[in-house]
């Protein structure tokens, strides 16, 4: 028995060709399948942060982590860097951990892809950190002296954060990268 085939019929353009060069159009499929599943499987860049372990006289840039954690035998927290003349000089405005009762939350949250909570922060050169006013941490605080020393805790938390050029302009945040 003899098979008969019948002459393809010339057709213009893309689709002719794919039907010309069936081995070749699967090849090319092959390899942008390939191309893309690589491209897929490729891991994303981790974050990066700025961390110091001087009090902010010098900063570094590491994976994003919750602070306070060793680096190089040193406690490393985060130095939130900020410039006032469009990024040519930069300055660590203020440094920001998690105390230990919190950390093991932020680190799931951070893991997870969240925003991470507050935290303490304070200035370079500061001895005591300040943490935000949370209304919903007041069940520990007694009375109203209790209640104004949480508040002030709170305003020199915002104080902090909310940092402002010498000219008493808004600074812009440097990040990494």
């Amino acid at each position: 028995m003899e098979l008969k085939t019948e002459p393809v019929e010339a057709t213009p353009g893309l689709r002719g060709a794919i039907n010309r060069h069936p081995l070749v159009s699967g090849g090319v499929v092959l390899v942008v399948a390939i191309a893309s599943l690589s491209l897929a499987l490729k891991p994303a860049p981790k974050p990066q942060a700025y961390f110091t372990v001087d009090d902010g006289q010098t900063f570094f840039e590491a994976p994003a982590q919750v602070p306070p954690f060793t680096y190089h035998g040193r406690e490393a927290v985060r130095a939130v860097v900020y410039s006032c003349d469009g990024g040519k000089t930069k300055f660590v405005a203020y440094l920001l951990r998690h105390p230990p009762e919190e950390k093991a939350a932020a680190e799931a949250i951070l893991k997870r892809g969240g925003r991470m909570p507050p935290g303490e922060v304070k200035r370079p050169g500061e001895v005591e950190w300040a943490t935000p006013f949370d209304p919903s941490k007041l069940k520990n605080v007694h009375g109203k002296a209790g209640f104004e020393r949480a508040r002030a805790a709170g305003k020199r938390y915002d104080e902090i954060i909310n940092t402002k050029c010498k000219d008493g302009g808004t600074p812009t945040i440097i990040n990494p990268g």
